[in-house]
């Protein structure tokens, strides 16, 4: 959750949003620089990841750890439940620039989807891609094939409230 090797008390309560736990849920900002904490390494900006493993074991009993990883996708070996390798590689004879978005929600399948139908609806031009005129007038029915690799790919954007 962070890249600063500190957790900070908004990256903490977003940790106990995800795991619901009030003891990381109600952490604040100033509570670093309080005596809440002065047994717990900390800096005035958050959680060091030594800090972060002590109020766990400080707060937490071993069942608690237990149903925290649990909701995390490992299982009492650590083992990971949901996770699993996932290789992208990128060839290009010219200048790529790649942006990782986010996956927020966990469907990489469904964020990858959102993305690619978004750069296709931007970008309308493109020869490869074919829109169906006939279908209904709330859904647009996109047809893509990238010719140089036999690749199809079909997507519908709905455009009204209904499901």
């Amino acid at each position: 959750m962070t890249a600063n090797g500190i957790l900070s008390a908004k990256e903490l309560n977003q940790f106990g949003n995800i795991v619901n736990s009030d003891e990381f849920k109600n952490i604040k900002q100033k509570d670093f620089k309080s005596s809440k904490f002065e047994n717990i390494s900390c800096t005035k900006d958050g959680f060091t990841k030594y800090g972060f493993y002590q109020f766990l074991y400080e707060n937490f009993n071993h069942s608690q750890i237990e149903k925290i990883l649990a909701k995390l996708g490992y299982d009492s070996q650590l083992h990971s439940t949901k996770s699993r390798v996932f290789v992208i590689t990128f060839q290009a004879d010219e200048s790529l620039k790649i942006k990782i978005h986010d996956i927020l929600d966990g469907d990489m399948n469904k964020t990858a989807c959102n993305i690619f139908m978004d750069s296709l609806c931007s970008n309308k031009d493109n020869e490869d891609l074919e829109i169906d005129t006939e279908s209904h007038e709330d859904i647009e029915i996109y047809k893509y094939l990238a010719k140089s690799t036999k690749c199809y790919l079909f997507g519908a954007i709905n455009n009204s409230d209904e499901k």
